[in-house]
């Protein structure tokens, strides 16, 4: 009976050990969830001020993105201010390299299509070299 009685308080002294080591874990793991969801409200937040910072990236590239194709030429696509810009009798623009490929630079009437709205420009309406177009140009691209 001793030994049975021995072997009993044995198993309490167990039994009381793992429950106490459940109740360390149990603690831990309590400061480990609470950790953590501070850590997932955390990074809610910042991905929320990331949504916002996109959002405004966005709201200001489209703009830039219209002027930009504003200052490009119709044709090769490059600054205005490098290739010294000439506009077509519709008002849109196109560097002197590309209206010289794509027209006649000896003959008044040869005739170059506008690749943005296909209207037609005689190389004697052509305003050449617009210092205008050339000084926003490269007010713009020094600011990119």
């Amino acid at each position: 009976m001793k030994q049975a009685y021995a072997a009993l308080q044995q198993m309490q002294e167990k039994f009381n050990a793992i429950q106490a080591e459940i109740s360390k874990h149990s603690d831990e793991k309590a400061k480990v969830e609470k950790m953590l969801k501070a850590a997932r409200n955390e990074a809610d937040k910042l991905n929320k001020a990331k949504d916002i910072v996109f959002s405004a990236l966005e709201k200001i590239k489209k703009p830039n993105e219209q002027i930009d194709s504003q200052l490009s030429c119709l044709s090769c696509l490059n600054y205005l201010s490098k290739e010294k810009p000439q506009t077509l009798i519709c008002g849109h623009s196109i560097c002197a390299d590309c209206f010289n490929k794509h027209s006649d630079p000896n003959s008044k009437d040869s005739l170059v299509f506008c690749e943005e709205c296909k209207i037609e420009t005689k190389n004697k309406d052509l305003q050449k070299d617009s210092k205008f177009i050339k000084t926003i140009t490269q007010k713009f691209t020094n600011t990119k």
